[in-house]
């Protein structure tokens, strides 16, 4: 499913359209796979475009995922077996190189957000 991780109304009506598609009240796997990277030096990129990659690249990943949390099993309660969150990251997440400074940050975050996110959710089974 396509939608633009940055529109909180758009994500909330994938959500509606999974779960009325649902035969149970879970699913089995989310894949994060959203990302842009616009190249530039940082000292002449524009904030606003930076920002960009912070927005699209790591807060609409978790503006996903705590949407469909409950239906991966992060739930008390919760009847059927926990599903799996796949975030795509980037080897830019993991070693820096110029002129993506935005991307490379961006990527930086969405590593350290998946290894805690991984950790507070095995209360879950979730994985």
């Amino acid at each position: 499913m396509v939608f633009d991780v940055t529109d909180q109304e758009a994500i909330g009506q994938a959500l509606n359209k999974v779960t009325e598609q649902l035969t149970t009240k879970s699913i089995f796997c989310l894949v994060n796979n959203s990302g842009i990277a616009i190249g530039g030096p940082l000292q002449f990129q524009e904030l606003e475009e930076i920002e960009h990659h912070f927005q699209v690249n790591v807060i609409g990943l978790m503006r996903v995922t705590k949407a469909f949390l409950p239906l991966l099993g992060a739930q008390e309660n919760h009847t059927s077996s926990p599903g799996k969150i796949i975030n795509i990251s980037s080897v830019a997440g993991k070693v820096a190189t110029p002129f993506v400074g935005a991307y490379v940050g961006s990527k930086h975050a969405v590593e350290g957000l998946s290894h805690s996110l991984r950790r507070e959710l095995l209360i879950y089974g979730l994985m």
